[in-house]
């Protein structure tokens, strides 16, 4: 728990607050130069916080250390001079929490490094959303503790009607961004500011407001026709690649999930969902990870003949720990976008719309929510529990399409006796 704020001011800017301090309690005198009043007056607080905490230089590391106030709170820092300027800071604002939005999140960042409480892959979203939407405003500079109902919503209009529209989903997502730094501010720095989640549900914009986004289900999944080609097509391959795909069609797994799947993950009929790709943002470019699954949770999922026969010719074809090995080292795993290129690629093959793996796992969703109403025993719980969701909310909402083509919907609603 940090009580204080991580003290970074420069020189100038301690010297300036010293200097208003002096004019303010009038201090000046006419016979000494503004530079020596205020060289006294850095030398009169530090000697003052000498009298209570020692300044020591680390053996090792060779950084400068004090502690700070009643908490005696360890501060460090690599040169002396900088660990100066963090007490007097300390000092000249009574030790008071003063931070701005930007502040907090800047400190929070550094403190999601070092923990676990978020993936790399969240706080590189949740950096993505605040760099293109906070930070350049006079919001990112306003101090947290002064931040009230009317900064929050000025913000938000100034997100949804200035400039160009964007997706409902992006809006929430600046908005879960907000809500996670002003509940660290509280939590984990200690400050006093406002609760801001109330505001923002109460503000309403009507849906014209923003972008429209193309969730027909003509994009969204592979018809059944299309669904019988890709399976026919691929039928005699052993393209890992291409099985890949196929294993998706039987299985509805996410294709994070799909490429970090290892031999020891599989048990008889069922595969055990342990970790997922990550693509995350470091300070020399992207790079991919392994890390927990989207939910954090290992999962089961019940393989059917048809995956257990694609399984099985995948493990007869190499014998690294990964079931999709690198081409190029089968020490190494097979990424996430070499599936996606190959599914496109079999797209383009059977001349039909173009669509990502993640569409596939869609198309899993779907046909196994259909099951549920022409099967009593496929209740939505295993539906849920198969795909690895949180509720069942989530799957009928966004993973439930249609999966006739045009011929066959004229068909159905045709053949409908009305009255």
């Amino acid at each position: 728990m940090r009580k204080y704020p991580r003290y970074r001011k420069t020189t100038d800017e301690i010297n300036l607050i010293i200097l208003q301090k002096i004019i303010a309690n009038g201090n000046v005198s006419l016979d000494r130069t503004l530079d020596k009043v205020i060289m006294y007056k850095r030398d009169e607080i530090i000697q003052k916080h000498l009298e209570h905490h020692s300044i020591w230089q680390g053996q090792n590391n060779k950084k400068w250390y004090t502690k700070l106030g009643e908490t005696k709170r360890l501060i460090g820092r690599k040169e002396r001079g900088d660990l100066e300027n963090a007490i007097l800071e300390f000092y000249l604002t009574d030790g008071k929490l003063t931070p701005t939005v930007d502040d907090v999140y800047q400190d929070w960042v550094q403190y999601e490094s070092t923990h676990t409480e978020h993936s790399m892959k969240t706080i590189n979203e949740y950096s993505y959303e605040y760099n293109r939407f906070i930070k350049e405003t006079d919001f990112a500079s306003c101090p947290i503790h002064d931040v009230t109902e009317r900064h929050i919503v000025k913000l938000l209009k100034s997100i949804v009607h200035d400039g160009e529209k964007i997706s409902q989903k992006r809006y929430n997502a600046v908005k879960t961004v907000i809500r996670t730094l002003f509940n660290y501010a509280k939590i984990y720095m200690e400050v006093d500011c406002i609760s801001v989640t109330h505001i923002m549900n109460d503000i309403r914009f009507p849906s014209t407001a923003f972008k429209k986004t193309n969730t027909s289900d003509a994009t969204q999944v592979f018809k059944h026709s299309e669904v019988k080609q890709i399976k026919d097509i691929l039928r005699d391959t052993n393209d890992l690649l291409e099985l890949g795909i196929l294993l998706t069609i039987e299985t509805g797994v996410r294709v994070g999930e799909l490429c970090t799947i290892k031999r020891d993950c599989i048990e008889g009929n069922h595969l055990r969902i342990m970790y997922s790709e990550h693509k995350a943002r470091f300070s020399d470019g992207h790079r991919y990870y392994i890390g927990t699954t989207k939910n954090a949770k290992e999962r089961t999922v019940v393989l059917n003949p048809n995956a257990q026969r694609i399984i099985q010719n995948i493990l007869s074809q190499h014998d690294s720990e990964w079931l999709f090995p690198s081409k190029e080292d089968t020490a190494d795993w097979m990424r996430s976008y070499h599936f996606d290129k190959a599914i496109r690629a079999v797209c383009r093959r059977l001349d039909i719309p173009e669509r990502s793996m993640h569409k596939l796992r869609k198309t899993y969703a779907s046909y196994m929510l259909d099951a549920t109403s022409k099967n009593e025993k496929m209740t939505e719980k295993l539906v849920q529990e198969q795909l690895g969701h949180a509720d069942i909310a989530t799957t009928k909402r966004f993973y439930h399409y249609n999966l006739h083509d045009e011929a066959e919907k004229d068909s159905i609603l045709g053949s409908v006796q009305i009255g």
